[in-house]
Order: structure tokens, then sequence, then C-alpha cells
């Protein structure tokens, strides 16, 4: 007969702040260095942690440039707003 499996621990946060993807994206790749060094001094890394968060680190930088680019192109739409506002006070 197997054993038991035992369910990994809960953590339960007790509070919560938020941040930017740029703020957490630092956050991630700190800790992603820290972690690979402290994993090739001790020979035994965890890889699947590791590209875990990596494609972690990927996906918040795209998404901060995805949000950049799309603060970029409303602002030039409202620019083009506001010069054919002036445009038609001014005729």
């Amino acid at each position: 007969m197997d054993p038991a499996l035992t369910p990994p621990v809960r953590i339960q946060p007790l509070s919560a702040t938020p941040v930017t993807a740029k703020v957490a994206r630092k956050h991630i790749d700190n800790f992603l260095d820290d972690f690979q060094a402290r994993s090739t001094s001790a020979q035994s890394g965890n890889s699947a942690v590791t590209v875990q968060l990596q494609k972690l680190a990927i996906a918040l930088k795209e998404e901060r440039k995805l949000v950049k680019n799309q603060m970029q192109t409303e602002l030039r739409s409202y620019s083009f707003v506001a010069l054919n506002l002036e445009d038609e006070f001014y005729t």
C-alpha cells in the first residue's frame, strides 16, 4: 500500500500591498538571482522553479510594455482630439 500523500504547506497572506509590474519584476529578478546563486553553490537547483520564475519575469516585462504602449496610443489620440478642437475653435 502506498503511503498517504501530504498536501503542500498552505500559505495564508495576512496583508497585501499592490505593486506595479516593474517593481514586481525587479523583486522576482532579485529573488531569481539569489535562488540561482544558492542552487549553484548547493549543486542541487530546482530548474522547474527557476524556469517558472523566468517565465513570470518575462510575462511581467511584456505586460508592462503593452500597458506603456496603450498609454502612449491613448495620449496621442487625446492630443489629436485637442488639436482638432483648437482648429475648430479658431476657425
